[in-house]
């Protein structure tokens, strides 16, 4: 693989299962390593602020991200349950060519769900991909720590 492709990196589950939160916390940590936050847009709110800490449970709200990570470029969206929302935001991604892109994928129990669009399009024949789970704590307030393992080996990876 030419080492100037974009790597996928998708966080895939279910619905409900904390994908969002799980790029929360890879987003948070990045920032926390120093990564420079280019844009960021909550998709929900339209505001263009971004927390220092993981919000609440309640304002965990799908966003966008883009970042430079000493000169490492990454693009992260979160929101991975609607197959056309993810193929739109990848078209419009990865023409701009980042080194990373760091996503969401729902899987569902029928066909036409957004991982069918990793699967098919974007596989990695083509690209570098990685995917990672994005486990459902049994109880609300382990669900940090459950998914730091997660958000670890993602920063991990990029290293």
């Amino acid at each position: 693989m030419e080492s100037n492709k974009t790597k996928l990196i998708v966080v895939r589950g279910y619905q409900e299962t904390g994908k969002t939160t799980t790029i929360w916390m890879v987003f948070l940590e990045l920032v926390r390593r120093g990564a420079i936050v280019k844009s960021f847009l909550d998709t929900e709110t339209k505001t263009t602020t971004y927390p220092a800490t993981l919000p609440p449970q309640s304002k965990r709200n799908d966003f966008e991200a883009e970042l430079d990570w000493n000169g490492i470029s990454i693009v992260i969206f979160s929101y991975g349950d609607v197959y056309n929302d993810v193929k739109n935001k990848m078209e419009q991604i990865l023409p701009t060519k980042p080194d990373y892109i760091i996503c969401a994928a729902s899987i569902r129990y029928w066909a036409f769900c957004a991982w069918n669009l990793f699967e098919q399009k974007y596989t990695n024949t083509m690209y570098e991909r990685v995917c990672f789970w994005s486990e459902k704590s049994a109880d609300p307030k382990d669900e940090e720590i459950v998914k730091r393992p997660t958000v670890k080996a993602i920063i991990n990876y990029m290293q």
